[in-house]
């Protein structure tokens, strides 16, 4: 696990490349929806990903400069 948190994950380089190509994924996608529909069609599905595209950033970011990203809560 993480550096002292249950909350977290030691990013290694393969983690960091696997967290932006997700990133680069999801906002291919948003991209994509919000060029082939109306404004008000799928606009939740295009808020959605550009949500995880941010989220995959922040966890690239948190990896090249923390060494750690960020998880949800641990099932007990």
């Amino acid at each position: 696990m993480g550096k002292g948190s249950s909350r977290t994950h030691d990013c290694t380089p393969s983690t960091r490349a696997g967290r932006l190509a997700k990133g680069n994924q999801f906002w291919e996608a948003a991209t994509l929806i919000e060029e082939l529909t109306e404004e008000s069609d799928l606009v939740d599905a295009y808020i959605t990903l550009c949500i995880h595209a941010g989220i995959a950033a922040a966890d690239v970011i948190c990896c090249a400069r923390l060494g750690v990203h960020a998880t949800g809560p641990v099932a007990r």
